[in-house]
C-alpha cells in the first residue's frame, strides 16, 4: 500500500507538471494524441500516462467523480434535497451579486434600454434590482419550467413589480426571447466550457436585434501576477463542472465567436465582479 501511494501520488504530480490536466480541462473530447501534440510530449509515453491517471479517476471532475452525473443534473434529478440547497445558495449569493452589477453599471447610460431580458435569471434578484433602480424598463426573466414554477419564490411579487416583470419558462440552450434591447447572463457562463458557452450566446444572438447589447457578470480574472478571488474560485470550477472563471479577453473572444463584438469591461469599485460588455454585430 505504501507503493501503491508513492506510485498514485507521484503520477498525480507528473499530470499536474506536464500541463494535462490544463488540456484536458478545455472544451471537447481529447485524445492522447491531441495532448502530445499540444504538450510537445511523446504520444505514446503520454497513453500510459493518461491510463493510470484515469485508473485513479482524476481525469474525471470531482463532482461527477462522487455522484456520477454533473450538478445541474444532480439538483434536477433531486429538487428537494441537493436541488434545494444549491436553490437557496444561488439566491443567497444574489443579493450581494446584484449590488455588485449596479455599482459596476453606475454611470451606464440606460436611457435607450426599455426591455432586458436576464437569461437564467433565477428567481429575478439581479432583474428587479435594475427595475427599481431605472423605473422606465421592463423585464423578462428566463429560467427552466421547475425554477420559474415556484411562484412564492419570485422576486418580482415579493416586490410588487409584476406589472414590469414576466417570467418565461424556457431552455436558454435552445431559446431565448426576442428582440430585447439587453441581454444579461449573471454568473452563468462559468458554468459551462467554451463550445457551451459559445452555444449559449450564439442562441441569444439569432434573436436579439443588431444592436442589441449583452451583459456579461463574472468574477473575472486579471493578470497572472494579481491576487484575485476568481482564481481561487476557479479551482472550485474545476472541480465542479465543465466550466472556468475567465479573463476580459477570453470573455471578448467567445463574444467575437457569436455573432457579438465586445465594447468595455465595468467593474465596481472593489472589482470583485465585472460586467463585459458586447453588442450584436
Amino acid at each position: 500500500m505504501i507503493f501503491l501511494s508513492k506510485w498514485s501520488s507521484q503520477t498525480l504530480c507528473a499530470g499536474a507538471e506536464l500541463g494535462v490536466f490544463d488540456c484536458l480541462s478545455r472544451e471537447g473530447a481529447r485524445t492522447a494524441s491531441d495532448v502530445a501534440a499540444e504538450t510537445a510530449l511523446d504520444p505514446r509515453l503520454l497513453y500510459r500516462l493518461l491510463r493510470a491517471l484515469a485508473s485513479l479517476g482524476l481525469l474525471k471532475n470531482a463532482f461527477m467523480r462522487e455522484y456520477g452525473e454533473m450538478a445541474f443534473d444532480h439538483a434536477r434529478a433531486n429538487p428537494d434535497g441537493y436541488g434545494a440547497v444549491f436553490g437557496r445558495a444561488m439566491s443567497g449569493f444574489s443579493a450581494i451579486q446584484s449590488a455588485w452589477a449596479l455599482e459596476a453599471l453606475r454611470d451606464y447610460d440606460f436611457s435607450s434600454v426599455a426591455t432586458w431580458c436576464d437569461v437564467a435569471g433565477g428567481h429575478g434578484h439581479m432583474m428587479c434590482s435594475f427595475l427599481a433602480a431605472y423605473p422606465h424598463l421592463s423585464g423578462t426573466v428566463l429560467d427552466l419550467p421547475e425554477v420559474v414554477a415556484g411562484k412564492d419564490q419570485l422576486w418580482a411579487g415579493r416586490l410588487g413589480l409584476e406589472k414590469r416583470c414576466r417570467y418565461v419558462a424556457a431552455d436558454m440552450f435552445k431559446e431565448v426571447p426576442a428582440d430585447a434591447d439587453v441581454y444579461s447572463l449573471k454568473m452563468i457562463l462559468h458554468d459551462w466550457n467554451d463550445s457551451e458557452c459559445t452555444q449559449i450566446l450564439q442562441t441569444m444572438r439569432h434573436r436579439a436585434k443588431p444592436d442589441s447589447r449583452i451583459f456579461i457578470v463574472e468574477h473575472i480574472v486579471p493578470g497572472p501576477f494579481e491576487s484575485h478571488f476568481s482564481k481561487l474560485f476557479d479551482i472550485h470550477m474545476m472541480c465542479w463542472g465543465s466550466g472556468q472563471e475567465r479573463t476580459e479577453e477570453e470573455y471578448a473572444l467567445l463574444l467575437h465567436a457569436s455573432g457579438w463584438r465586445f465594447v468595455a469591461c465595468h467593474y465596481p469599485l472593489h472589482a470583485g465582479m465585472g460586467v463585459v460588455e458586447g453588442v450584436a454585430v
